[in-house]
């Protein structure tokens, strides 16, 4: 896959993507980061959805988020549930989490903590001892949160300067499912981006499992098949919109997509 070809020729990722690209062999997965850096599929499905928008892109071309709001009117499939969005970051805790997908294509994925105990955090982290460093040393929040069905059960909230204070306090308390920006490890991260472009958005369930600091993934139910994932079926329609209307602007700039997915990881 292209998006993967490009990641490859950055040195300091060659390592971490070698290992993804083993994960996805060994679980039967399309080794796909982000339809932005794919060149062949990207044009495949705005052809697709060139009967559905091409009409309200004319109307609407003009403006990007006005021309997503009327697209996803038309494309949307998805469960009409209310969900609190945590804009920062999420990094799991428990031995065991259970998550739910709902938005890929990117890095980190959003995901709904079903199960399970997570961190928020404003920062991601190479790993789970730097995590913890910083948070020893206060150069982070130091909020645990306990999620069951989705729901907030319980929290530990020690610090919180880095994070708005209402931002998280509106998350805390909500009755709502949350979603948030899920982040793993430097070294697992690639393996739950491409996990993530494999599943059905709000049709899955993901078990990661930490042993030894480390991350492990394992499907549970809503992976995708081969010619889903590579026509686009697993994307929301909020991201078919987007990249819909990107590819007619003539705005999506691989280098800049790249070099803006590289600079969101730790240590870059």
């Amino acid at each position: 896959m292209q998006s993967v070809e490009l990641l490859m020729e950055v040195n300091s990722l060659k390592s971490v993507i070698r290992e993804a690209l083993d994960f996805s062999e060994k679980n039967n997965l399309v080794p796909l980061i982000s339809f932005y850096l794919e060149d062949d599929l990207l044009k495949k499905i705005v052809k697709t959805l060139d009967s559905k928008l091409k009409d309200i892109f004319k109307k609407y071309n003009y403006n990007r988020d006005l021309f997503i709001k009327e697209a996803r009117k038309i494309l949307n499939t998805e469960l009409k549930e209310i969900f609190t969005h945590f804009i920062y970051y999420a990094i799991p805790i428990s031995e065991k989490t259970e998550i739910m997908i709902i938005k890929n294509n990117w890095i980190p994925p959003r995901a709904v903590i079903l199960n399970g105990k997570v961190r928020f955090t404003f920062m991601p982290y190479s790993n789970i001892e730097d995590m913890e460093k910083a948070i020893k040393t206060q150069n982070d929040d130091d909020i645990i949160v306990e999620f069951e069905n989705g729901i907030v059960k319980s929290y530990d909230r020690k610090r919180n300067i880095f994070t708005d204070f209402r931002s998280v306090t509106q998350v805390l308390q909500s009755r709502n499912k949350v979603s948030v920006n899920l982040f793993t490890s430097l070294k697992s991260i690639f393996h739950l981006t491409i996990l993530s472009n494999n599943v059905y958005p709000y049709k899955n369930k993901i078990e990661i499992n930490i042993r030894d600091g480390e991350f492990y993934f394992n499907i549970i139910q809503g992976k995708a098949t081969k010619d889903d994932v590579i026509n686009g079926a697993t994307l929301t329609a909020e991201s078919k919109a987007e990249l819909y209307y990107d590819y007619k602007k003539n705005s999506i700039n691989k280098e800049i997509i790249l070099n803006g997915l590289i600079y969101k990881l730790p240590d870059f």
